[in-house]
């Protein structure tokens, strides 16, 4: 049991709070799963939420109903770390890029084109529309506006870095 156990700290890497977006990334849960493990975890644990950035495919009404669910659990949650979409070889992403309005291997404007801890290369890529981009811009300031006290600075920096090759 959580409460007799010495953990103090969950990290729950949701990834998103919609639906449509869990789908993409092929997750296997729903918002509800996620909205409720995060409100049942946080009367005995200290809850860090994981969420994704610049998912291809995503709308930009997916992104505003995220926005709204992050309002719902923010008052239970104690941080947030919001991270970039790495595409890796065998996923998806990287099998049908095409499907997701994606380019691989972009030599500009890149999204993501770091390494996941020497485990295994990021793929670099970019959205073939550039619109897609701006999009994830918009969602991204509202949702810096909503969170920023629950994330550590470094986060924001590599995203802001991202910004500035568009």
């Amino acid at each position: 049991m959580l409460t007799e156990s010495p953990c103090t700290d969950v990290f729950l890497g949701a990834e998103s709070l919609n639906d449509g977006v869990l789908r993409i990334l092929n997750k296997g849960v729903n918002t509800e799963n996620n909205i409720n493990a995060v409100i049942n975890l946080s009367k005995n644990v200290k809850v860090i939420l994981g969420l994704l950035l610049f998912i291809p495919d995503a709308t930009e009404k997916q992104l505003d109903d995220q926005i709204q669910a992050i309002e719902k659990v923010l008052p239970m949650v104690d941080a947030i770390e919001p991270e970039i979409l790495s595409v890796n070889q065998g996923t998806e992403f990287a099998s049908q890029p095409e499907k997701y309005g994606i380019k691989l291997w972009a030599t500009e404007r890149t999204i993501n084109d770091s390494w996941c801890y020497g485990l295994c290369p990021d793929i670099p890529w970019t959205f073939n529309n550039s619109n897609d981009a701006e999009i994830w811009f918009e969602h991204y300031d509202k949702l810096r506006n909503l969170i920023e006290d629950f994330v550590q600075p470094h986060y924001w920096d590599s995203i802001d870095h991202v910004r500035l090759r568009f």
